[in-house]
């Protein structure tokens, strides 16, 4: 399987917004709700990851807070981690991004 994973850029945050939507409800969607996502702007205190196959559809990804209040902590908390594929390599290559900001 050829995935690219990359930091979600501005050319991809609506797809990103997109998938949330369509996935909120197979998740724990405590930080998916439309306001949250409406407002969802890139940002450090945002790190978020998506995987993306050949053909340039997004089918995965990792998103945490990393806010002032989750950083004091020591934490972070994840708003998605999710891939279409259900490939455990899919989720340890966006694991291995996401651990990096957490």
């Amino acid at each position: 399987m050829d995935i690219q994973i990359s930091a979600l850029s501005s050319e991809r945050l609506e797809d990103f917004k997109a998938y949330c939507r369509k996935h909120r409800q197979e998740v724990d969607d405590s930080f998916l709700y439309e306001e949250d996502l409406t407002e969802f702007q890139i940002h450090e205190e945002h790190p978020t990851y998506i995987a993306v196959n050949r053909e340039g559809e997004l089918i995965g990804t990792a998103s945490i807070i990393a806010d002032a209040y989750q950083r004091k902590g020591l934490q972070a908390r994840f708003r998605i981690l999710h891939s279409e594929t259900g490939d455990l390599a899919v989720y340890r290559r966006l694991l291995d991004e996401i651990v990096k900001h957490g």
